[in-house]
């Protein structure tokens, strides 16, 4: 009875630490959704993800014009660019205080390219501004062998000199640190013309919602829960700077032109991938 007693108590702090690893927004990014015309419902609606992957994405919402199989248009922002793709509801689930939690179905990944590369290299540059050496080596191990060259730095001012002389294709910085090293980059991008179209995803290791906003408010396409899994990291980075070896199976679909967008959109779609990827946490049981 001893020991039945002290696994009981011993589980549930694992329970409790599970609901909350759940019920965090692990991917956050701008969307804006829009029923398909002649679908009897009008619905133009623009949040935030809770999570998003190359076939999906799941957000909370106090609207309840959504069904199950209603076709939707998504409109994700990368970076300068805006991308519409058709989807479907998928699941609905009701949460708290009215809101519920809707999956969508994404069709092909459309994704406009709009980030340069650089001069010296055929391959899109990942500036990655990252203190943990873990943490780091992952990074480049994983974005490398996906075709990426990597540059990792763990300042602000190492992050600085090199975009002094490279454009990268992704920013990607950790908010946490001396100074809030992500939110002090991100404003410097965004202050400077040339580094301005740089798409940047930030990384919070306390999840709080204040993080979230105040990374996109300040310009952030992406802002994303720490620890992640690596394929997680390539959703998003093959989301916001598509790598060379990508195809070219899908049609482009133009953005909605009411939705406007601040900088000039590239006309020509960039590569994008075949290869579908699930997400258990959205679409899994």
């Amino acid at each position: 009875m001893g020991n039945h007693s002290k696994g009981n108590a011993a589980e549930k702090p694992t329970r409790s630490q599970e609901r909350r690893r759940k019920s965090r927004t692990l991917v956050s990014t701008p969307v804006r959704v829009r029923g398909v015309e002649g679908s009897g419902r009008k619905l133009d609606e623009s949040t935030t993800t809770v999570n998003l992957s190359s076939s999906g994405i799941l957000i909370e919402t106090n609207s309840t014009i959504y069904i199950r199989n209603m076709k939707v248009l998504v409109t994700i922002a990368s970076g300068a660019a805006q991308t519409e793709r058709e989807g479907h509801v998928v699941r609905i689930t009701d949460l708290r205080e009215g809101r519920r939690s809707v999956a969508i179905a994404l069709a092909h990944a459309v994704v406009e390219q709009t980030s340069s590369r650089t001069q010296d290299s055929l391959l899109p540059l990942v500036l990655v501004l990252e203190s943990e050496s873990a943490a780091s080596d992952f990074m480049r191990s994983y974005l490398s062998s996906e075709g990426y060259e990597v540059v990792i730095v763990e300042t602000v001012a190492e992050a600085r000199s090199v975009l002094e002389e490279r454009t990268p294709s992704l920013l990607i910085a950790e908010i946490e640190g001396e100074g809030m090293p992500g939110y002090s980059l991100c404003s410097h991008c965004k202050e400077t013309p040339r580094l301005k179209p740089i798409p940047i995803m930030l990384m919070t290791s306390s999840a709080y919602p204040s993080d979230y906003a105040k990374a996109h408010s300040m310009g952030a396409v992406v802002c994303m829960a720490k620890p992640f899994k690596r394929e997680r990291l390539g959703h998003v980075v093959k989301l916001l700077a598509p790598p060379p070896n990508a195809s070219q199976d899908a049609p482009p679909r133009a953005a909605d032109p009411s939705r406007h967008s601040p900088a000039k959109q590239s006309k020509t779609p960039a590569p994008v991938s075949t290869r579908r990827f699930s997400l258990p946490s959205v679409f899994g049981r």
